[in-house]
């Protein structure tokens, strides 16, 4: 009789599990479905341990067993508080002994296991023969008796939730068919206790042992066909708190006396301290605003500051009554309106203010930049903007393979240009020498720099080596046509430029390197007679080409 009875407890816990699965987002049904898995784990463990011939079998069976047997009346008693008291699970005090629960579970489980270490759960195995059968004993150690008892108290703890009051929000136990519930929740409560009170007696012996897994079982069927199919058919009840807590707003319905009944998550989420049913919201002034609904009978709208949120909530209230007309609740839709207040009260003004004010710093800032990386007096860039751009410049074009020109530009006897003219006049021939050179960039990323008093540099991209000569060429060119009067030069009666340049692709090229060449050709080009340019062309070597050629 004990193997079938084990064997279809077992089943019959797998099948709740399944049948409730759907619903597992449903914290009752969650519950159930605890307690049933741990009736299926102490039921199908004690059946292996009976089945099996094997000593240390069973003792790894019954160990097995003992994470039922632990589960099971913790389940019961959160489910039990579920039915009967659910405003209870937002207690300190609950969600604490939930933490203890799983505490104390997890340190019993890790005496079993470890039990022939000392012995504390069970003293001895052995087998002995009863009635002509064969059976496994177990001598019980000094722990076995506090987790019985311990589990007793929880037991305790559910029989009395099920004889006091139910809780206003324990819907499942109000009316008639509550009576109904609440009965066989004390009759499923009871049968398990009184199979367990006979197998420590040992008076289920002629049954084939311990029956309470079993009981437990039929427990959890009885509980599942009063109250978990009905909730499960209530497609709509359930559909309806899904939406309920989808929704942005706060939905609170309270009491005839001012106590929460319900709430949704979003009121949970604006009334921080809103936690417990049964109870009224602390961050409201429920009496005054029930005053006013009683006073006028139609929907109404207050607004409360919450100072320790921050925030302030539009609370919409309305009545809830019964088909006769009797009020028996009032419903609060809460809104959070802070920043519509904040916009009222000219937060929209502030914001735009600090955006425009962002903008001119910005805009000061990148006028700030220019300024540092342009010279005063031409308007080119200047060296800075040299020795910081060029690098990173020089590195895009290696790595997208484009070619490089640079060039140096210097005006030829310009010390004497301003000892004849005047450093005022010398300013202007180089404000004319920066507007001829700044009219050779064509790509956006071609740039020109004054890098000293009368030296300047280029660089140019995607040229080839025929283009830039015939750049450099021409910057000369142009020079010396603006025929600006030089009449301390050797070289021409104008003022005229010499340039070196180096056009190539880098590869491992550093601009230093680059510079050098260019500076080289430079100097080539002066000791050549000025008025010329040098080209160095990577792998050909200095190349003469005179202004005019």
């Amino acid at each position: 009789m004990l193997i079938a009875a084990l064997a279809c407890a077992a089943l019959v816990s797998i099948a709740l599990i399944g049948l409730s699965w759907s619903r597992r987002d449903d914290a009752e049904v969650a519950s159930f479905m605890l307690l049933v898995l741990g009736t299926a784990l102490w039921s199908g463990a004690r059946l292996m341990e009976v089945v099996t011939l094997d000593m240390p079998a069973r003792v790894g069976w019954a160990k097995v067993a003992y994470l039922g047997i632990m589960i099971v009346p913790a389940a019961w008693l959160r489910m039990v508080i579920g039915l009967t008291r659910p405003e209870l699970n937002a207690l300190p005090l609950v969600r604490a002994g939930s933490v203890l629960a799983l505490l104390v579970g997890a340190g019993f489980m890790g005496l079993v296991a470890t039990n022939e270490l000392h012995h504390l759960v069970w003293l001895d195995a052995r087998f002995v023969v009863m009635g002509g059968v064969q059976r496994a004993v177990f001598d019980h150690g000094p722990m076995f008796w506090i987790a019985t008892a311990y589990n007793y108290a929880l037991l305790a703890a559910s029989l009395v939730l099920l004889t006091l009051p139910a809780g206003a929000t324990a819907t499942v136990l109000h009316g008639a068919s509550g009576t109904r519930v609440r009965l066989a929740l004390v009759i499923g409560q009871l049968l398990p206790l009184v199979a367990h009170l006979a197998y420590l007696q040992r008076w289920t012996v002629a049954l084939g042992g311990d029956l309470t897994p079993a009981t437990f079982a039929a427990s959890a069927a009885l509980v599942g066909g009063l109250v978990l199919l009905p909730r499960l058919r209530d497609t709509a009840a359930y559909a309806r708190g899904k939406i309920l807590d989808a929704m942005r707003d706060g939905c609170l319905v309270l009491a005839p006396d001012g106590t929460i009944a319900s709430m949704n998550a979003a009121a949970r989420h604006l009334l921080p301290t809103a936690r417990l049913y049964a109870m009224p919201p602390a961050e409201l002034e429920t009496p005054a605003l029930l005053r006013e609904f009683d006073r006028t009978r139609v929907p109404n709208r207050h607004q409360v500051w919450l100072p320790d949120a921050g925030r302030t909530l539009e609370i919409t209230l309305d009545g809830l009554s019964d088909a006769r007309g009797r009020r028996v609740g009032v419903f609060l839709l809460l809104r959070d309106v802070t920043a519509e207040q904040l916009q009222r009260a000219g937060m929209a003004s502030a914001q735009d203010a600090l955006r425009g004010e962002l903008q001119r710093t910005q805009a000061k800032l990148s006028v700030l930049e220019n300024d540092v990386n342009r010279d005063a007096l031409t308007h080119l860039h200047n060296r800075r903007f040299f020795e910081t751009q060029a690098p990173r410049l020089l590195e895009h074009a290696r790595r997208n393979r484009r070619s490089v020109t640079l060039a140096l530009f210097d005006i030829d006897c310009f010390k004497q240009y301003n000892d004849t003219y005047g450093h005022l006049q010398g300013d202007e021939c180089l404000r004319m020498v920066a507007d001829v050179l700044g009219k050779a960039c064509r790509h956006p990323d071609d740039f020109i720099a004054r890098v000293g008093g009368e030296e300047f540099v280029a660089m140019l991209f995607d040229l080839t080596r025929d283009e830039a000569r015939q750049a450099v060429a021409r910057a000369v060119a142009k020079v010396a046509e603006q025929a600006q009067p030089h009449a301390a030069s050797p070289v021409a009666p104008y003022v005229t430029l010499s340039a070196g340049a180096v056009t190539l692709t880098p590869d491992a090229e550093r601009l230093d390197g680059l510079f050098e060449r260019a500076d080289a050709a430079l100097y080539a080009a002066k000791r050549g007679g000025r008025n010329t340019f040098r080209l160095d062309v990577a792998g050909v070597g200095l190349r003469s080409v005179a202004g005019g050629e």
